[in-house]
């Protein structure tokens, strides 16, 4: 019996511990698909925003939909600006939870930030963390209160022209996959939207200098058309009150 008990103790233990771990991957793998079911109705909300045209801040409604799927703190849209001393970049449109109460920084450049520069530019997700970084904007982001940023490109075919980003001022960088995944996916469609608002700008553009094309050549017309059509009418009504040469010249 001793036998029995003594051998029983250390096998009950390796089934509790077998136990354990497959509880422990079971609530992982439900929390992932959890996760994932989130960010697909976020990015279904995103999609409707940007594309049905009904928002009065289509970016900032979208941000609001893909914050409410994550544990992050604030999101963001910032676009590119080139200048001599190279890329920097403008927030355009953000969200944040109610919570969080920082400030991060408007904007600044990519001198600080090379490798997540380099993989934005090769269309890929860059991940920063704050500890990592040095100098005035490291300043910038502790006194916002954040501890970690993912970003995505917002690409409009090969260029690279803004970026989509979360801050979390908890998590030391531990994005999630689904996390990646659909921000990178809310970066495409911010992309998207932003090409077809050009194109829909540059055919009211094109409206707008054909109506001044037409309004110029009128203008030009009116007054010797108005000439002629005056000399033309006096023809009709008095010709017979004219010499043979003022008729030729008229």
């Amino acid at each position: 019996t001793l036998g029995f008990i003594i051998m029983g103790i250390p096998g009950q233990a390796i089934v509790m511990a077998m136990v354990h771990r497959v509880i422990v991957k079971l609530h992982e793998t439900l929390e992932d698909q959890a996760t994932q079911a989130r960010i697909q109705r976020a990015l279904a909300q995103c999609s409707e925003a940007l594309l049905s045209r009904g928002a009065d801040q289509p970016l900032h409604t979208a941000l609001a939909a893909l914050l409410d799927a994550t544990d992050a703190t604030y999101a963001y849209i910032d676009v590119n600006r080139d200048g001599p001393d190279g890329t920097h970049w403008e927030v355009v449109a953000d969200a944040r939870v109610e919570s969080y109460t920082g400030h991060p920084p408007a904007q600044g450049d990519y001198r600080e930030m090379e490798g997540a520069q380099a993989l934005l530019r090769a269309g890929k997700p860059a991940m920063m963390s704050v500890s990592e970084l040095n100098g005035p904007l490291r300043s910038q982001y502790e006194e916002a209160d954040v501890k970690a940023e993912l970003m995505a490109p917002i690409r409009i075919g090969e260029r690279w022209v803004g970026t989509v980003g979360y801050t979390d001022n908890l998590r030391q960088g531990t994005w999630s996959g689904a996390e990646v995944d659909g921000l990178m996916r809310a970066a495409d469609m911010v992309g998207a939207y932003w090409q077809r608002e050009a194109a829909r700008e540059g055919l009211i553009e094109l409206a707008q200098a054909k109506d001044r094309f037409i309004a110029a050549v009128s203008h030009e017309l009116r007054t010797p058309l108005s000439a002629v059509m005056g000399f033309a009418g006096e023809l009709a009504r008095n010709a017979d009150q004219y010499s043979p040469g003022e008729l030729a010249e008229m």
